[in-house]
């Protein structure tokens, strides 16, 4: 979790809980623990404090991440709330940690968690060479992960979305004599909404797309990530065509066919993003909802004007 929202984040306005205390220890240093107190005697039957050598703030963790694998310092900023719930909601949004996984996470970092007793290194010793500190403990896990994998797929990503909506923008033309002179549907939204809603809308493809992509390709899953980047391509392709076909081509019944293709390949994409978290899917269906809603006002403009 740590991991991810270090690298996904440029930064964060998060609950107060960032700035509480807690004393991480590395999974080598755990399972040391774990193995040698098997073998303790049958009568010691009590809990006992494990943790790195030093107590940090997990804002301060972040930032420490971030530099260590060679990004720019994360700057975390509190807000003066909690909000449990919802930062595991963001949590399953942004990272590959799921919402129900977060939430016990999160509730574990509402309070300082440090180390009041080392009994154990009395009965079993310390880990071999000594407790391990945060940046090596960051060091050793970090060797074996692609911790450029985010930054590759959102460029990439945001690179077609942002070609689509030039092609899109080069090819409409709602000052033209021609656009104007249509008929018009009672529902037809006022000019400024247009780009507004596609300028968000561009935004949500390109940041929900990139992270079901690059989590689908942190897992292994090649073959679902293929398929989701097959269906992202097809719909970007149906969603500048629609705008050539409208304005440029001035084809109003192949554009309300166009409509309908981009309106069920957005919920495509959609059901494709939701398969593999329920918060993308959520953050995603927007783009179904206004694709949709473009359909019927194509179609209905398409009747207004049988002879254009």
């Amino acid at each position: 979790m740590l991991r991810h929202l270090a690298e996904r984040l440029p930064g964060a306005l998060a609950p107060r809980w960032v700035r509480n205390t807690i004393q991480p220890i590395a999974v080598a240093d755990a399972v040391h623990y774990l193995v040698a107190a098997a073998d303790l005697p049958t009568d010691i039957n009590r809990t006992f404090d494990i943790g790195g050598p030093e107590a940090i703030q997990y804002a301060d963790m972040m930032s420490e991440y971030a530099t260590r694998v060679g990004l720019r310092p994360r700057i975390v900023l509190k807000a003066p709330v909690r909000t449990p719930g919802l930062a595991a909601y963001w949590v399953g949004l942004v990272t590959p940690v799921t919402t129900q996984l977060a939430t016990p996470l999160i509730g574990s970092l509402q309070h300082d968690t440090v180390v009041h007793e080392r009994d154990l290194d009395n009965l079993v010793g310390p880990p071999p060479g000594g407790h391990t500190t945060f940046r090596d403990a960051v060091r050793t896990a970090s060797r074996s992960a692609d911790t450029r994998r985010w930054g590759r797929t959102l460029a990439r990503t945001s690179a077609a979305v942002a070609a689509t909506a030039v092609v899109g923008s080069l090819a409409t033309d709602p000052d033209s004599l021609w656009y104007r002179t249509l008929r018009k549907p009672a529902f037809q939204p006022p000019a400024w909404a247009f780009p507004v809603a596609w300028t968000a809308l561009y935004a949500d493809i390109a940041l929900t797309s990139s992270l079901v992509l690059a989590d689908l390709g942190e897992q292994g899953r090649t073959r679902e990530q293929k398929a989701y980047a097959a269906a992202l391509a097809g719909n970007l392709v149906l969603n500048a065509g629609w705008s050539v076909l409208f304005f440029d081509r001035k084809k109003l019944r192949p554009a309300c066919l166009e409509a309908i293709a981009l309106a069920v390949s957005s919920a495509d994409l959609v059901r494709r993003a939701g398969a593999h978290t329920p918060e993308r899917g959520v953050a995603l269906a927007p783009y179904a909802a206004w694709t949709g809603f473009a359909a019927v006002l194509t179609g209905a403009i398409a009747r207004l004007n049988p002879r254009r």
